[in-house]
């Protein structure tokens, strides 16, 4: 009796352990799962991000040498409009990936203030003469495009921030 006893107490103390090392293994793979899937996604809002201010940068170029030009260029019309509904588009599928409303928001709003700085005033009509270099337009093209990249690398600081 007092060996069949003695078996049990190691047959409960091996399944013990072994029930502690598989919850533990569980516990283990669960995090670094996790830890996998959140250097994925910062990786693509870094990615993203940098793609955004050089598409930014971009279409300040473009927009500076429409606004340059003494005639309407229809073709550089709708490239620049197609390129601010791209920038658009990207900007707003970073909420999902970001989670954090505020600075989405931001920038939702410096891509609106980007598009109104470029297509507001010279755009889209029959102009003659381009616009003086020192002109308003340009200063708030340059404003809006400054803005919306501060604000999108500020987004991508955040991911990396202490929390």
């Amino acid at each position: 009796m007092i060996t069949n006893a003695g078996n049990w107490n190691e047959i409960i103390k091996f399944g013990g352990q072994a029930i502690f090392i598989v919850v533990g293994w569980i516990v283990v793979n669960k995090l670094s799962i996790k830890r996998e899937k959140d250097k994925a996604r910062n990786d693509i809002i870094v990615k993203s991000v940098d793609s955004l201010c050089d598409l930014i940068d971009r279409l300040f170029d473009s927009a500076r040498t429409y606004h340059s030009k003494a005639e309407r260029d229809r073709d550089a019309e709708v490239k620049m409009k197609m390129s601010i509904q791209d920038l658009s588009l990207r900007v707003a599928s970073l909420q999902d990936l970001t989670g954090y409303i505020p600075s989405y928001i931001e920038c939702q709003d410096d891509v609106i203030r980007l598009r109104q700085a470029i297509t507001s005033n010279h755009f889209e009509d029959e102009h003659t003469g381009s616009a003086e270099l020192n002109s308003e337009i340009f200063q708030r093209i340059a404003e809006a495009s400054l803005a919306a990249k501060r604000n999108l690398i500020t987004l991508k600081h955040r991911q990396f921030s202490i929390k």
